[in-house]
């Protein structure tokens, strides 16, 4: 993959994240749950004034405070990433991770909040409960993906 295709990758989940947390803004009121038939997932809106399981939602001055940090160092290393030969299976993990963020990130500026959007049904009621967003799903797969990089360093 070319370098400068990889920031696309980032910017596609991150305006496919707003535009979705927009739409579920417009039609969902809260509290409502749709289930998607056939399927495990359902939307809902929850607003989250904290980091993941509402960690820090009481101090928002301190959350923005770490998200600016953190999207700052990410957007950075991403930068000096790019500009090294190879490594695409951790430009491409850092690339999601990237997008998922600057959603968050973008969500939090504006609104002093992330909007989160997909259920997921399980036996397990607590997992049930959780509601998380495309820019979540996103930093995880980056997660696995920069994971599984170090294993293969000199194959990517």
């Amino acid at each position: 993959m070319k370098s400068r295709l990889y920031p696309a990758v980032a910017a596609v989940i991150c305006g496919m994240d707003l535009y979705l947390k927009s739409r579920v803004e417009k039609c969902i009121k809260p509290g409502e749950e749709k289930k998607l038939s056939g399927t495990p997932f359902s939307i809902r809106k929850v607003y989250n004034r904290g980091a993941a399981f509402n960690l820090l939602q009481d101090q928002p001055k301190t959350m923005r405070m770490l998200t600016t940090s953190a999207v700052a160092a990410v957007v950075a290393y991403d930068f000096i990433l790019l500009h090294q030969k190879g490594r695409h299976l951790l430009k491409l993990g850092m690339m999601c991770m990237t997008g998922g963020a600057l959603s968050n990130f973008v969500d939090r500026v504006r609104h002093g909040k992330v909007v989160d959007y997909i259920g997921i049904r399980t036996h397990w009621e607590k997992f049930s409960s959780i509601t998380y967003n495309v820019g979540d799903f996103a930093i995880f797969a980056g997660a696995v993906m920069t994971v599984l990089s170090e294993f293969f360093q000199n194959k990517n």
